[in-house]
């Protein structure tokens, strides 16, 4: 449950900087950025994925990470192992 309100807080956060005509990261990726225990750097990782925001995503990319967005936040996240396939567990 907390994830999914990590998510919805990403979301807001995004619409909020949009809004300021701000360039930001997608949902998915200021998510995974916030959850990513083995970042050691986070001023010169963020720096990087900044940089690839500015410099790679053109308007057609854009539109792409909008319906990336919309897709991710409607997707599931599972709260326990028990909801997890074995498939998925072996891929961790």
């Amino acid at each position: 449950m907390a994830l999914d309100f990590l998510r919805r807080d990403c979301s807001i956060m995004n619409d909020f900087f949009s809004k300021k005509n701000l360039r930001v990261l997608t949902i998915q990726e200021t998510y995974e950025f916030v959850t990513d225990f083995s970042i050691k750097d986070e001023e010169n990782h963020l720096a990087s994925i900044f940089e690839n925001v500015v410099n790679l995503r053109d308007e057609d990319q854009d539109k792409l990470a909008q319906v990336d967005d919309e897709v991710f936040k409607q997707m599931y996240i599972p709260r326990n192992i028990h909801e997890l396939s074995i498939e998925d567990i072996y891929r961790m």
